[in-house]
């Protein structure tokens, strides 16, 4: 089974997708990904009242990615290592 890609975004940039179909949203920062449905509910007329946008957050690729950033040093995992900050110090 291959890997799934997530097509990076740019700022700004408009999107286009199909109503009614589900796809995945990544963060390239911290590698949380959504699951996004978009949908219309329309009026008797016809006419678009409202657009509706679900989002899931999907906890298996979200792990998937993070496990893959990890072992990539990508996003927040290509700094040094924060094991041991925010520890109170023992009393002796």
């Amino acid at each position: 089974m291959s890997r799934r890609t997530y097509e990076p975004e740019i700022d700004g940039e408009p999107e286009t997708h199909l109503l009614g179909e589900s796809y995945f949203e990544s963060c390239c920062d911290c590698g949380l990904v959504h699951r996004v449905l978009l949908g219309v509910i329309e009026s008797e007329d016809g006419y678009i009242r409202k657009v509706l946008l679900r989002r899931w957050r999907d906890t298996r690729r979200t792990a998937q990615t993070r496990r893959w950033m990890r072992k990539k040093q990508e996003g927040v995992f290509s700094g040094p290592s924060r094991a041991g900050r925010g520890k109170i110090p023992k009393r002796s």
